[in-house]
C-alpha cells in the first residue's frame, strides 16, 4: 500500500477531438519504473476511463 501523498506517474485526458488526440488517443498514464509490476497502470486505466464516461 502506498502513502497516500505518493506521487508514482501521471494520467492525462485529452477532451475533444483534435490532431494530437487523433494521433496520440485521448487517454495516457505514465507509471514510474519501480512501481510497475505492481497493476497500477491498469487501476489507472479503469479510473481514466470511467472519468471519460
Amino acid at each position: 500500500m502506498l502513502p497516500s501523498e505518493e506521487v508514482i506517474g501521471r494520467c492525462d485526458l485529452r477532451i475533444g477531438h483534435k490532431r494530437k488526440t487523433f494521433i496520440c488517443g485521448n487517454i495516457s498514464y505514465e507509471i514510474d519504473k519501480v512501481y510497475q509490476e505492481n497493476h497500477f497502470s491498469y487501476d489507472a486505466r479503469l479510473l481514466m476511463f470511467s472519468l471519460a464516461k
